[in-house]
């Protein structure tokens, strides 16, 4: 190996470092956005409104003061303590198979 090989090599794994930390970051950032499943501003819980379709889904509080798109977060993730709150429409609490409550 030369040190243009090596120099390509160290720039390769030093991109795909950054891609990896960004991740990282952005999934601790959605994290801390989503608070537990409550509007920071509010203290209301975060009710879905959208997917997208890149599978990113839209929440927005109950007073429509905030709302946030998040995309790392699954549903097992979110605490359970908020369904019966987000209840939303006379469906008798049965949730839709994409986990919002229909």
């Amino acid at each position: 190996m030369n040190v243009a090989d090596v120099i390509g090599v160290v720039v390769g794994f030093g991109v795909m470092g950054f891609m990896i930390a960004g991740a990282v970051w952005q999934c601790f950032n959605e994290r801390r956005d989503w608070n537990d499943g409550i509007c920071p501003r509010c203290l209301t819980p975060w009710r879905s409104f959208d997917v997208d379709s890149q599978g990113g889904r839209g929440y927005n509080c109950e007073t429509r003061c905030s709302s946030i798109w998040v995309s790392w977060l699954h549903e097992h993730e979110r605490p359970g303590r908020y369904t019966t709150i987000q209840k939303v429409g006379g469906n008798n609490g049965q949730h839709g198979g994409d986990g919002s409550v229909r």
